[in-house]
């Protein structure tokens, strides 16, 4: 009775394991399509933004070294 008693326990251990495994891949799932879903917009508006700031950046340097070359043609390097 005893040996019969344990096999059950093992089996019922093995399915709650398993039952533990479904839900936790289920959970995971579904949480991160709502996370996802929260997450969405803000990633939509930051794309545009990172690119409008990559082309001020990009603008700001060429003026910054056509700047500096006009300077230098103007006055050169010796001067200083």
């Amino acid at each position: 009775m005893l040996q019969s008693e344990l096999n059950g326990a093992k089996m019922q251990w093995e399915f709650l394991e398993c039952a533990m495994c479904v839900f936790s891949v289920v959970s995971v799932g579904f949480a991160g399509g709502l996370v996802g879903r929260v997450i969405a917009p803000l990633v939509r508006s930051a794309q545009r933004n990172v690119a409008n700031a990559a082309f001020r950046q990009g603008v700001q340097g060429i003026a910054t070294r056509s700047t500096r070359q006009a300077v230098l043609r103007v006055v050169p390097e010796k001067a200083f």
